[in-house]
Formats: structure tokens, C-alpha cells, sequence
């Protein structure tokens, strides 16, 4: 299938889309947006706008390219009075959905999946039995549950999750589909028709002297350090590292422990920890101060006790910063299996970081990962999933 002759529908909508607002519109999703339909022949688009869409969209990045705007639903519960209306009044989900009628798509690729997507490709059908339909995998519904919900709420959004999970396999697997993943499924596996959805926002690898004076500069750093970066949560493992690092001399004795981040465990953390080795940043928003405090780190330790495809592996890599990480989720699909540590194993983690920060081996490491930044850029991990998208 040739990108260039072809003609792609981004439906940029999904369950969470009242919720989780800025996650549908952010910059990061215009990013890879337009690199994916770069080369198609013709484009739609249908999902929110916010101050991050381009202001040019109906031509950007090519003329062919037909918009449909969707109002913002303050709930689910409006979205689907909208939905129920709509089958005896005319409303704004009629119209986008008696456009569709007029289009043959030859891809669909669904942000997410819900009621509102379900119902674009039933109608993308008729026009064009044959339509490939990508799915992006976006979150685990039934890690959700377990966070999110306590008592018969939790049983009953876990059942909802199954239940989800199989209409998805089974609705999907009646059309020619891919799939891209962020988080584990039970009925997709790694195979010709399923890829992993690695994207990130980073601009890549700095100078190390450049990057290190501007950590100097911003955060008053002036020793090397090892990097945390991420929400401070029971799952993200920070104290598991902070257990880590001060249960070895050299490492307390050569390095900082930087800590980049926020959460509901923080304010425990800094009671529990109380040591000058250990430096609080906070939450850093500002993407070039974390390529900085990527690239001028000795190493970034992502220890969590659960995960996806952690954005943190995929910025701290593109930056070329030597990066350890546990064993969860898709992490050994990405990261070399000798930089891979259980979860939740503290001696395991202190050998491991002693190994590539003060062993023999170390400036191999260190070039290794500088070889790697290339291959994990955000315009290389974009190229890649647009190809698959494509793909016989």
C-alpha cells in the first residue's frame, strides 16, 4: 500500500475525550499528525481544536485535507443524549456523519476506540468494504480499575474492561487492521499487524557541556547525577531508587539523585528521605529543561512497578542519556535486556547502576546509548509507525 495514493480519516475521539481534553489536542498528537499523512493523497479529520491545532489545518500539510470539528462534551452522558437525538433530530453528529457518506477512506485510524469511532467505520464501510482500520491502544482499562475505583465500582469497571477488551478483538479483527499499542491487551500480540506506539516530545540529544550548564544554571546542580523523572506514585518505584542509591557508597559519594516530578507520594518521600544527596526539582513542564537534565545526566532510572511504553524511556533515550529501567509493560520490547532490572529489586538496581556509572565498561555505555538517540528520535519513531500504518 502506497502512502502517497492513498486516503487516511483520523477519527481524534475515545472515551476519555470529556475528561482528558488536552490529551486529544495536544501538540504532541499535531506532531505526529502531520508527519503521518505528510505524503497521503487525501486527509480527514474529525475530533476536537485547541489552541494547539494549527491554525491552517484544512490545508496543512496537504490540500486535500477536509476537517470535521466535534463540539466539547462536558460528560459522557451528553455525548451519548447527543448520540440518542440524533437518531430522530439533526445535530452536530448527523452532519459529521452524512459527510463521512460522501468520502472513501482507505484507512481509518481511531485515536481511541468507543460508541462515536464504532460508528464512523460502520458507516466508512459501506463506502469501501475493504478500508483498513488502525487502532491506537491508548490506555489499560483494567490497571484503571484497580487505581481508580474501590468496592463494587472496581468489579464492575473490570468486568466493563473485559467486556471492552473483546467487543475491540472481535469488531477489528472482521477488517483488514493494525494495531498500535501503549499498554498491554489480552488478545493482541506483537506480530505484522501489531506495533508499539512510541512518540514522545523531545527535540534529542544536546551537547553534554551545554546541556550540563544549563542544569547548572537552572537548578544549581554542580555535581553528576543519576535522573528520576516522572509522577512521584506507588507505581512509578521512586523509593525503591532512593533505596537504591543510598544503600551504596559510591554511588553516594560520586553522584546526586535528581528527582524531576510531583505526585500524592511526594510530600512522604521528602519526610522519609531527608539527605543533601537528594535534589527535588518538581514538576518540570518545560520540555527543553528536561532534554537538558536528559542529556547532562550520567543516568536515568525509570523504576517503576508498572507501566506501558513509559514516555520517560522514550524522551531519556532520543536525548541519548545512558537509561536503566524494570521489567514491566513493553519496556523489554524497547530497551536492551542488559539494562533491564526486575521491579522492585533494590540490590539488583544498585548493581546495575554501579556497572554503567563506575565499572570498566561505563564509556562503552555511555557511546552505546549515544549510537541509540538517532534510532529513537521523535522524526524516526514517526517514520516507523507511519510505514506500519501503511504496510502490506
Amino acid at each position: 500500500m502506497s502512502e502517497i495514493e492513498k486516503s487516511i480519516l483520523f477519527v481524534n475521539v475515545g472515551p476519555s475525550y470529556s475528561k482528558n481534553f488536552k490529551y486529544y489536542t495536544s501538540a504532541k498528537f499535531w506532531d505526529f499528525f502531520s508527519c503521518a499523512v505528510s505524503d497521503v493523497e487525501t486527509v480527514g479529520y474529525i475530533g476536537p481544536f485547541s489552541e494547539n491545532t494549527p491554525k491552517n489545518l484544512a490545508l496543512f500539510p496537504v490540500s486535500g485535507c477536509r476537517t470535521y470539528k466535534l463540539p466539547f462534551f462536558s460528560s459522557q452522558r451528553e455525548f451519548y443524549w447527543k448520540y440518542i437525538t440524533s437518531l430522530f433530530f439533526r445535530n452536530e453528529l448527523n452532519v459529521v456523519l452524512s459527510e463521512l457518506a460522501k468520502f472513501n477512506f482507505d484507512v481509518v485510524y481511531l485515536r481511541d476506540f468507543g460508541l462515536f469511532p464504532y460508528l464512523v467505520v460502520k458507516r466508512l464501510v459501506k463506502n469501501n468494504p475493504d478500508i483498513r482500520v488502525v487502532l491506537h491502544i491508548t490506555s489499560d482499562t483494567k490497571k484503571l480499575a484497580e487505581s481508580n475505583f474501590k468496592g463494587i465500582k472496581k468489579h464492575v469497571y473490570r468486568f466493563y474492561s473485559m467486556f471492552r477488551f473483546n467487543f475491540e478483538y472481535k469488531f477489528l479483527t472482521k477488517f483488514d487492521h493494525k494495531v498500535l499499542l501503549n499498554s498491554p491487551h489480552p488478545y493482541f500480540n506483537f506480530n505484522d499487524n501489531c506495533h508499539l506506539m512510541m512518540a514522545h516530545s523531545s527535540k534529542g540529544f544536546k551537547s553534554r557541556e551545554e546541556a550540563y550548564a544549563c542544569v547548572n544554571r537552572t537548578f544549581e546542580v554542580d555535581a553528576p547525577y543519576i535522573l528520576f523523572v516522572g509522577r512521584i506514585s506507588k507505581e512509578k518505584g521512586v523509593g525503591i531508587l532512593i533505596d537504591s542509591f543510598l544503600g551504596s557508597k559510591d554511588l553516594k559519594n560520586k553522584f546526586k539523585l535528581l528527582i524531576a516530578g510531583d505526585g500524592p507520594e511526594l510530600a512522604a518521600i521528602k519526610k522519609n528521605y531527608e539527605c543533601s544527596e537528594i535534589v527535588f526539582l518538581g514538576n518540570v513542564s518545560n520540555q527543553g529543561i528536561l532534554d537538558n537534565l536528559y542529556s547532562a545526566s550520567s543516568c536515568v532510572v525509570i523504576p517503576s512497578l508498572e507501566d506501558g511504553v513509559p514516555k520517560v524511556l522514550m524522551e531519556s533515550l532520543s536525548c541519548g542519556a545512558v537509561t536503566l529501567a524494570s521489567r514491566v509493560g513493553f519496556i523489554d520490547k524497547i530497551l536492551d535486556s542488559r539494562y533491564i532490572f526486575e521491579p522492585g529489586n533494590v540490590n539488583q538496581l544498585t548493581e546495575l547502576i554501579e556497572a554503567v556509572l563506575v565499572g570498566d565498561e561505563s564509556n562503552k555505555v555511555k557511546d552505546w546509548f549515544l549510537l541509540e538517540s538517532e534510532r529513537f528520535s521523535s522524526e524516526a519513531l514517526q517514520a516507523r509507525v507511519k510505514k506500519f500504518i501503511f504496510s502490506d
